[in-house]
């Protein structure tokens, strides 16, 4: 069940230019602009579980790359450490994959 959405707070950036990009400025995908992001829970220990769900996952699509990344941004700095912690997909690998991946 969704958070109903005046629950969060508001934050800028995105998966883009928080995760794989952040000394691009201003970002070309969501020009920093504020938005809501809606309230989320998970413990260290979900955090992980989630990540290496979506490694075990991720096939290299478009579509892949994408829901990894939001789970990046979204549950960062647990899940930056939680990917480089699982060790089988580094950020500098998605930074590659999303360069050449059709959008």
């Amino acid at each position: 069940m969704d958070p109903p959405e005046d629950q969060g707070c508001m934050t800028t950036g995105c998966a883009y230019c928080q995760v794989l990009y952040p000394d691009v400025t201003p970002c070309p995908r969501c020009h920093g602009k504020p938005k809501l992001q809606a309230a989320q829970m998970l413990d260290q220990q979900s955090v992980e579980r989630a990540v290496a769900e979506a490694v075990t996952a991720y096939d290299g699509s478009r579509q892949r790359l994408e829901a990894l990344l939001h789970l990046l941004f979204v549950y960062r700095p647990a899940s930056i450490t939680a990917l480089a912690d699982d060790g089988r997909i580094t950020i500098e690998r998605l930074k590659q994959d999303n360069e050449q991946t059709p959008r």
